[in-house]
């Protein structure tokens, strides 16, 4: 994934992005994750 030339401070994202690859990506670029967990999630 390629981010945009401003740097973002949260991603808002639907069900379909909530992988903890993914958030942990995030996270690491700065980025706060706002995705709902999936209802089989273990942790929220």
């Amino acid at each position: 994934m390629e981010l945009s030339a401003l740097k973002p401070q949260d991603m808002l994202a639907d069900q379909g992005y909530d992988s903890d690859c993914f958030r942990q990506y995030l996270l690491l670029h700065g980025i706060l994750p706002v995705i709902p967990s999936h209802k089989g999630r273990s942790t929220p």
